[in-house]
């Protein structure tokens, strides 16, 4: 099963996940349009929609898949936000200082319209969670700059 729905399963896939609980429509265009206008990463909203009908008989959840906000690892044209340095027994991801103030720049727009907070992991699939951190979204942000990112950590944004 896929612990991140929304995302590709690969044999080895680099992450950033984001989960929002009671996400509007809303709320999803405006963080998607903000983080266009503002040049920050890219996140995009995902509409809820009803479940395909043979999902429905495969798992015995809502019939009805929740909108979500995607944020993708790596970028037409800019490439990947890890480094080639980047080492997978280090405390914390080495990414590309050139990519960070974009990355830091959504993680503040998500802070902004999102009063319910939220939740961010940048990881492998299927790393497990070791850890749970909870501060702000400026706080977030500045862990973001120092490329202080860690794989087993959720971040859990309050609001």
């Amino acid at each position: 099963m896929n612990a991140f729905p929304g995302h590709t399963l690969a044999l080895v896939s680099f992450l950033l996940h984001l989960e929002v609980t009671d996400l509007s429509p809303e709320q999803g265009r405006a963080v998607e349009a903000s983080c266009r206008l503002r040049q920050a990463w890219p996140v995009r909203f995902v509409p809820g929609r009803p479940r395909r009908w043979w999902r429905k008989l495969a798992l015995a959840g809502p019939g009805h898949v929740p909108p979500r906000l995607d944020m993708p690892a790596e970028q037409p044209g800019l490439g990947h936000l890890l480094s080639d340095d980047a080492d997978w027994d280090a405390p914390s991801w080495a990414m590309r200082g050139d990519l960070l103030p974009a990355l830091a720049e959504s993680i503040r727009i998500l802070g902004e319209h999102l009063p319910q907070g939220s939740t961010f992991q940048a990881t492998w699939v299927g790393s497990e969670v070791r850890h749970v951190r909870v501060l702000t979204a400026a706080q977030l942000a500045e862990v973001v700059l120092a490329s202080a990112l860690n794989e087993f950590t959720r971040y859990v944004v309050r609001p």
